[in-house]
């Protein structure tokens, strides 16, 4: 692969990377998702990796873990085992 080539490919997965950052738009901190980008907008992948990506992967674990503790805890409640079972 040439040098022209490869620049393109990774101006092209850059470009991805960006409209992958803009789809969460709104769901995540606007502070947070600017940096990312910038850092992308800046050849700067494994910084926007840290920023962006290891951050939301941090707070889907959390959405996991408390959506699973509430399923357990309902599931303890007498009312609710009632209308289960």
């Amino acid at each position: 692969m040439d040098v022209q080539a490869s620049y393109q490919a990774y101006v092209q997965e850059l470009k991805q990377r960006i409209a992958k950052l803009e789809s969460v738009r709104g769901q995540v901190p606007e502070a947070l998702l600017d940096e990312a980008r910038t850092a992308l907008v800046q050849g700067d992948r494994s910084r926007a990796d840290r920023l962006f990506f290891d951050r939301i992967e941090a707070e889907n674990e959390a959405a996991v873990l408390a959506t699973a503790e509430a399923a357990y805890q309902r599931s303890k409640s007498p009312r609710t085992r009632s209308a289960i079972g």
